[in-house]
């Protein structure tokens, strides 16, 4: 088990669905909040009294700071799908070009060094097949029949 996956916690990409939610619900927050708090702000004098005041601006205080940890909180999540995903992308082995296997010198579930720097054993012969090339020996005489 790879140490970031934990047992019985949703896969990673439904996290950071489910954390982009939030942030869109933070957001959300965060833009009532300010209006809110304009609204109060700006009325006349005498109309509101300086502690209702306070409190609208406490509350957008506190809508911002829940937006920006909702918004943390995405950006850890879509960096460990991030991670996972280039974890993932070494299992696969990928030739340059269309062929056919001719020897696997290596079984499913092996160690393979990835820090070797191309010094290590060979693991797979891929035949372009594509394009063959074949020499053979014909007599003289048959040689302008060869096509």
């Amino acid at each position: 088990m790879h140490p970031i996956s934990m047992p019985n916690s949703p896969p990673p990409k439904a996290k950071l669905m489910s954390a982009q939610a939030q942030v869109k619900v933070r957001e959300s927050e965060r833009d009532f909040a300010n209006t809110t708090y304009a609204r109060w702000r700006d009325s006349p004098k005498g109309v509101v009294s300086e502690q209702e005041q306070e409190s609208k601006k406490a509350e957008y205080n506190s809508a911002v700071a829940r937006y920006n940890a909702a918004l943390a909180d995405a950006n850890v999540d879509q960096s460990q799908v991030n991670q996972l995903t280039a974890f993932e992308d070494f299992k696969r082995i990928v030739a340059p070009f269309d062929g056919i296997v001719t020897a696997r010198n290596t079984d499913v579930g092996a160690l393979i060094n990835a820090g070797s720097g191309g010094n290590g054993p060979q693991l797979f012969r891929v035949a372009d097949v594509h394009e063959m090339r074949v020499f053979v020996q014909v007599p003289q005489e048959m040689s302008a029949s060869v096509a």
